[in-house]
Order: structure tokens, then C-alpha cells, then sequence
């Protein structure tokens, strides 16, 4: 699998996370089994990890495209929604900057932030927990 989604109502929060070889449609996916989930809530707190991504087929036109989906979901939302990724890789940041600097123009009430560890994320969001494993109780 190269997606996971947890939503973690008790905590207000959506962790998702890739590995592997991830393509538009996997990311297409993850969005869909988000809103699918019966205790995801619209303005939940997101956390994205991007750390273990090993290769994506995803050149500018699909980023944008991606882009083009988030801002019809978040343009519908009233409350700012505070969206944090962990890319530890070079791959993931570069991924995650591009699309930051797309999400800025166009999304206003979405607050992205990119972050290279674990625990940087974590304190960023105001959490106590080390890492990601600790925060998902493993």
C-alpha cells in the first residue's frame, strides 16, 4: 500500500502518510478515504508524511490539477484549516514546497506548513509526543 489514513477523532486530527511509488491517483484516493471515514469532521488539523516516498510520477500538470481539487474542498470550508507535513526526504520536501507555493496563492483558509523531522512537527502542533509512532500509540 502506498497510503495510509488515520483519523483520530479524540485528537482533532488526520494523519496520512506515503511510501513507496506514489501516484496522482493514489493521492486522489487517500483524499477520498478521508472524507470516507466516518469520524473525519471538516477542519480537522491534517498532518501529511512524506518521509518514506521513495518515487512519484507527479510532474507540475498533476500537482496543479491536485491543487485545482484541494481548492474546490477548502474554498468550501468557512474555518482556516492547519495542514503539516513531514518531508524528511529531499523528494518529499521538493513535493511539498511545490505544492505550498501553489497552496498559498490560491487556498487562503488553508495554513500549510513543511517541517524536515518528526519532532519538529509534532512541537509545531503543540503536541507533547516525540514522534509520529508515540502520537498514533505504537
Amino acid at each position: 500500500m502506498a497510503f495510509s489514513v488515520t483519523v483520530l477523532k479524540d485528537l482533532n486530527l488526520v494523519v496520512t502518510q506515503y511510501s513507496g511509488v506514489v501516484d496522482a491517483a493514489q493521492m486522489m484516493a487517500a483524499q477520498r478515504a478521508t472524507l470516507e471515514d466516518a469520524d473525519y469532521q471538516p477542519g480537522m488539523v491534517e498532518l501529511t508524511v512524506v518521509s518514506e516516498l521513495q518515487e512519484t510520477d507527479m510532474d507540475f500538470p498533476q500537482v496543479l490539477s491536485h491543487r485545482a481539487r484541494m481548492a474546490e474542498y477548502y474554498g468550501g470550508k468557512q474555518e482556516p484549516t492547519a495542514h503539516y507535513i513531514i518531508a524528511a526526504t529531499d523528494l518529499g520536501y521538493g513535493l511539498a514546497r511545490m505544492y505550498q507555493t501553489l497552496v498559498e496563492e490560491h487556498i487562503p483558509n488553508l495554513h500549510l506548513s513543511i517541517y524536515r523531522s518528526e519532532g519538529e512537527a509534532l512541537q509545531a502542533m503543540g503536541r507533547a509526543e516525540a514522534n509520529l509512532a508515540e502520537l498514533l500509540g505504537g
